[in-house]
C-alpha cells in the first residue's frame, strides 16, 4: 500500500478466491491469511482485511453493473482518515471502466 501522511506505511496478505456464477457475474474475494513468507516487518502496519470482493453483474450487451465492498481493520489510522481516502476504491473501479472501453 501506498503511504498517505501522517499514516505508517502499511502492507496485507491476502488469500482470494474467484467464481463465475451461471448468469455470466463475475465474483472475486478477499481476506488477511498469515504466509512464511511476508513475515511482520516492524517499518510497516499489517492491515487486516476482514472481508473484500467484487461482484461484476451482465446488464445487457455492453454494461455491467460493480459492487464493491470491502471491511478492513486500518491499524492506528483514524477513522477520519480512512473514510476520507474510501472514494478511492470508487475511482479504481471507474479506471478499469475505462480500460474495459477503450478495449472494446
Amino acid at each position: 500500500c501506498k503511504r498517505v501522511w501522517p499514516v505508517s506505511q502499511r502492507d496485507m496478505v491476502l488469500t482470494t478466491a474467484a467464481a463465475t456464477r451461471d448468469d455470466g457475474a463475475f465474483l472475486r474475494f478477499a481476506t488477511s491469511t498469515a504466509h512464511a513468507d511476508a513475515p511482520l516487518d516492524a517499518d510497516r502496519v499489517r492491515l487486516e482485511v476482514r472481508g473484500s470482493g467484487y461482484l461484476i453483474e451482465p446488464r445487457g450487451a455492453a454494461s455491467c453493473r460493480v459492487t464493491h465492498v470491502s471491511c478492513v481493520a486500518p491499524g492506528d489510522a483514524p477513522a477520519f482518515l480512512v473514510n476520507r481516502l474510501a472514494w478511492q476504491r470508487t475511482a479504481m473501479v471507474l479506471k478499469v471502466r475505462a480500460l474495459v472501453l477503450a478495449d472494446s
